[in-house]
This record gives C-alpha cells, sequence and structure tokens, in this order.
C-alpha cells in the first residue's frame, strides 16, 4: 500500500538514502515547513523527524512526495516511523512559555555574552545554528527538548544573571496554537493550574 494511503497514528516519519555528503542542518534547508519538534540524524544515511501530531507527519509526508525536491532529497525514501505520545513536559511547555527550538539570549546590562555559551548550548542537545555577538545570541536547536533544558540551565545560571534568556520564533516549524480546535493532537491537556510548568497536576488522556 503507498504511504499515502495508509491510515497514519504515528507522529514521526524516517527518511532514508540519503546522500552521505548532506549535512542534517543542509537537509533541513530542503524540507518542507512543518510542525516537527525533534530531528534525529542516524548512522544509516537516514533522519528521523518527530511531529507534534499526527496530521503534521502526514502532511509533511504528502507535501514530501507530491512536491518538487531539492536535488539532494531527490532519491530519498520516505516512510513512518513508529507510534508513540507526545511527552506532556513538551506539549505543556509549547502550551504555556510558546516553547520552540529557538532560545535568544540578550544582555540586559554592560556585559557581553559569555564566549562560553555556545559550548555549554552544545551539552544541551544538537545545535543547528548558532548566531551572535557581543550583545546577543540566538541559539537553534535540532529539538525543542534541547531547548528546553538550555532555557532552564541558563535561567538559572549565575554567570547569565542580568540576562534575559527566552525563546525565539522558529520559522522552519511554525509552531501554531498546540491546541486548535480543528486538529487532533496526542494528548489532550486538562486542569493546568496557572504558571504550571511540568506534568505535575497535569491530567491528560490519549485521543
Amino acid at each position: 500500500m503507498s504511504v499515502l494511503h495508509k491510515h497514519v497514528i504515528t507522529r514521526s516519519v524516517v527518511l532514508k538514502q540519503l546522500p552521505p555528503y548532506l549535512k542534517t542542518t543542509q537537509a533541513l534547508f530542503c524540507f518542507p515547513q512543518s510542525h516537527f519538534h525533534d530531528v534525529i540524524p542516524r548512522k544509516n544515511d537516514s533522519l528521523v523527524i518527530k511531529f507534534l501530531d499526527s496530521r503534521s507527519a502526514s502532511q509533511f509526508t504528502r507535501k514530501f512526495l507530491s512536491l518538487p525536491r531539492a536535488p539532494p532529497l531527490k532519491d530519498a525514501l520516505i516512510e513512518y516511523g513508529r507510534p508513540a505520545a507526545l511527552p506532556v513536559e513538551i506539549l505543556t511547555a509549547v502550551g504555556l512559555k510558546n516553547a520552540s527550538r529557538v532560545i535568544r539570549v540578550s544582555s540586559n546590562n554592560t556585559k557581553d555574552i559569555p564566549e562560553t555559551l555556545i559550548d555549554e548550548s552544545k551539552k544541551c542537545g544538537l545545535i543547528e545554528s548558532f548566531e551572535g555577538d557581543k550583545k546577543k545570541a540566538v541559539i537553534h536547536f535540532m529539538s525543542i527538548d534541547a531547548a528546553m533544558k538550555a532555557s532552564d540551565i541558563l535561567r538559572t545560571s549565575e554567570a547569565y544573571m542580568g540576562y534575559s534568556v527566552y525563546y525565539g520564533y522558529d520559522k522552519k516549524c511554525d509552531i501554531p496554537n498546540p491546541y486548535p480546535s480543528d486538529s487532533q493532537t496526542d494528548l489532550v491537556i486538562t486542569g493546568i493550574r496557572k504558571g504550571a510548568t511540568t506534568s505535575e497536576d497535569t491530567v491528560y488522556t490519549k485521543l
């Protein structure tokens, strides 16, 4: 059965037979826009892309198969990955903090941004790109999870007192309101207390 006609209940897709020379960041540049939250490179010239919901995985697959492809992806194959629930911590962070794969750091005082920021960020996860100067920096991670870790570390570090650390807009993912009325997500969150930042006091059910 064609991948286009399968009933999709998974949030992930796997791209196979990518050119060995193609870097993950280059592949991302060739992808159609979609609501993914994690990109995982594999050793066998493949990539796993995880989305916020199964509909986004289906839409991405349809676009990939129907739209003209960039030359590096012309021979690539796509298939759906294994079903897995979206971690409630990620869904909560997206809903309450507008979490994304992008972290922005800016200086609110006369201090320059520490030169160690890039090395400290790499400890949180894979980085797609890093841009910055003495007063501001933009860190684009491969996953929302890595950005969440970086945000927590930087906001509680004494070295970054007097700096603003916040999530930036992820142009590639174009993340929407996580609870649109016309779409289905893996989890429906109810009873979130104001200011909650973890799965505590959170009730969720699988659709």
